[in-house]
């Protein structure tokens, strides 16, 4: 289960950094609760929680998902994993279990019709590079709108609050992929 993976390198990490949860809660803004029961597998963390946290502890989000050592991976629709959000008519789900060694991410990501979604900034020197495979997608950066159409690739600096918009009336679907400097 993904929660349990999650939590485990949650724990692990802070017990690196030689934080308590207090500590954690302090420099993330998630709740010390919250924080516990992620890292005991009680709760999965929703997408928006993990963001804070990685940006909070300064890590890539992949860290979280991440395993040991892996030479080649191919990752099948069975093998996506679901991550929770608020936002109705979204969905994200995980695709590669990555190293932690690695620098990117990549999230596969569905809009229903009028769907939206508020991502806020990630880490310093983020680029995010978005792939649309189904429908359109509209992306809001620094106030201004970008429509991205299926085959057709973006990029941005996404250490800056955005939008994923589903203006059509039908749904969009698109890989989302975040470049970090390495900061492990």
């Amino acid at each position: 289960m993904i929660g349990k993976l999650v939590g485990e390198n949650l724990k692990k990490v802070r017990i690196e950094k030689n934080m308590t949860l207090d500590n954690v809660a302090e420099m993330t803004g998630v709740s010390k609760p919250t924080l516990h029961n992620i890292e005991t597998g009680k709760t999965s963390p929703s997408i928006d929680n993990l963001w804070k946290i990685s940006s909070g502890l300064g890590i890539p989000i992949n860290y979280f998902f991440s395993k040991a050592g892996i030479d080649f991976e191919l990752v099948t629709q069975s093998d996506l994993h679901m991550i929770d959000t608020e936002n109705i008519g979204v969905t994200i789900q995980t695709t590669f279990n990555t190293s932690v060694n690695d620098n990117f991410e990549t999230f596969k990501i569905s809009l229903s019709s009028q769907a939206e979604r508020y991502s806020e900034p990630h880490v310093n020197n983020t680029i995010e590079m978005l792939i649309v495979t189904r429908g359109a997608l509209t992306i809001v950066v620094e106030n201004v709108s970008h429509m991205i159409h299926v085959g057709e690739l973006a990029k941005f600096n996404a250490q800056v609050g955005h939008q994923y918009i589903n203006q059509e009336s039908d749904d969009c679907e698109f890989y989302c992929i975040m470049l970090y400097e390495n900061m492990l």
